[in-house]
């Protein structure tokens, strides 16, 4: 279970083992929103004999008291990482990440275009939107969204004033190969693709509307248009051979939101 960033989790046992110690931004989150910088800081209850070093866009800070933390430029893109030292040892590494964008994107592909000149290709249809879980839970620093898809995990921190989007739209269809003015066999223009359905996602809330700050979209896919056919000549007559056929437009996807335990 994901600590809570205001709770306290880190003590010096009498033994010497060190328990994990919780920090702001918390480890393994990527932060959304547009801060320029922000204080990274650790949750200790005395933070005597600690130090740690922070690496950012290839350079390394020493922090002296990281109860008091320090402001960290945040770049979009970016990856942090720390090591958290008691004396001179080494007693927790962690870091976080700045998103590129303030998006989640589970998309079916667009289907590839038929090719064209060559025996009838038709456009190939558009993948389905995937299936997005994600759990919206607010707290001090901004909203959490414990998002899942595909098996893997994402943990982000929504910063006050930020939006976050979900994406599960369907594929386009491709469009249809088109023919050539000659022969029979490759005169016919191929029939579009059909557009990938949208996806589904699932919204969990304990304790906050989360439409105030996350948008989803699971729009279909569009349909492949028909390629267009070249003319046979048939005796002393052309004969225009009928374009292709556009495929068939996706369906919507579902937003699916229930209250958590």
């Amino acid at each position: 279970m994901k600590p809570s960033i205001q709770l306290v989790l880190a003590l010096l046992l009498q033994t010497g083992t060190y328990a994990q110690v919780a920090s702001f931004p918390p480890d393994g989150t990527t932060l959304v929103g547009a801060a320029s910088s922000v204080r990274l800081h650790w949750l200790l209850s005395n933070s005597s004999g600690y130090r740690a070093e922070v690496i950012y866009n290839g350079h390394s800070i020493a922090v002296a008291d990281p109860l008091q933390g320090t402001n960290v430029p945040l770049g979009a893109g970016g990856t942090y990482r720390w090591v958290l030292y008691h004396g001179r040892s080494p007693c927790q590494t962690g870091g976080f990440g700045v998103a590129q964008e303030a998006a989640f994107h589970a998309d079916g592909p667009n289907g590839p275009d038929g090719a064209s000149g060559r025996l009838k290709q038709d456009g190939v249809a558009g993948g389905d939107g995937g299936v997005v879980s994600v759990m919206v839970s607010r707290s001090a620093d901004g909203v959490l969204l414990d998002l899942e898809s595909k098996n893997h995990l994402y943990h982000y921190l929504v910063l006050p004033g930020a939006r976050f989007l979900i994406t599960a739209r369907g594929g386009n269809g491709g469009k249809g190969g088109d023919g050539q003015d000659g022969e029979p066999e490759t005169a016919a223009g191929g029939n579009g693709g059909n557009g990938g359905w949208g996806g589904t996602v699932h919204v969990v809330t304990r304790n906050f509307p989360w439409r105030e700050c996350l948008d989803i979209d699971v729009s279909p896919g569009k349909a492949g248009s028909g390629g267009k056919s070249g003319t046979v000549l048939s005796g002393t007559v052309l004969i225009k051979i009928p374009n292709g056929q556009e495929g068939r437009p996706g369906q919507s996807g579902k937003v699916e939101t229930r209250i958590g335990e």
